[in-house]
């Protein structure tokens, strides 16, 4: 009955922890616009990379987290960007906001308006410390307060971006799902000669 129990909680677990944890996916952001360098001196072409952590299937919701893997050279200065933008412990004491959501169809991005910024306790001025944008009223962009002040940003929109959903639940998840089902099968072999006639 032990091993039964066991492997019932194990395959709970595995089953929860694959579809409570959400999906995830890598972006490519693209930032062409260099029409609005009279406005922003330290504007920088190129590509920003990352992962987008936790949305929710077949809803609009926002990550738990947006990790940065890459930024676009900047030979003028440095990026100084949070890592990761989230909503954690950290953020909550720096004036993290986040606004807007992304829309998961089937697995996939089907649409984007979201706005995530920093305002640091003590920061001063208009600009966030740092803001990072996708299709955010139509522009893709992202900001921060490094040295001087690097600025990419992109006007062409959803399609400024391209999404990718990331590989399938890690093993561990797997592993505990396969070790339910393993203590279930052996549970019932065992209650069978125990009490068999």
């Amino acid at each position: 009955m032990t091993l039964r129990l066991l492997g019932s909680t194990l395959l709970l677990v595995g089953i929860f922890s694959t579809f409570a944890h959400g999906d995830d996916f890598y972006f490519t952001m693209n930032g062409t616009a260099s029409s609005y360098s009279y406005l922003y001196p330290d504007l920088v072409p190129g590509t920003l990379t990352g992962e987008i952590v936790g949305l929710q299937d077949n809803a609009t919701s926002l990550p738990t987290e947006v990790i940065i893997d890459s930024v676009p050279s900047y030979p003028d200065g440095y990026w100084n960007l949070p890592q990761p933008f989230d909503n954690g412990p950290m953020a909550a004491n720096d004036g993290f906001t986040a606004t807007g959501g992304f829309t998961v169809t089937d697995g996939q991005i089907t649409a984007a308006g979201a706005d995530f910024n920093y305002q640091p306790v003590g920061f001063g001025g208009e600009r966030a410390a740092a803001d990072l944008e996708f299709d955010y009223v139509g522009y893709n962009q992202v900001s921060d307060s490094g040295y001087p002040e690097p600025y990419m940003i992109g006007d062409n929109g959803f399609a400024g971006v391209t999404y990718t959903l990331a590989a399938v639940p890690e093993p561990s998840r797997y592993g505990l799902l396969f070790l339910g089902a393993m203590a279930l099968f052996a549970g019932k072999g065992f209650f069978r000669a125990r009490y068999s006639v």
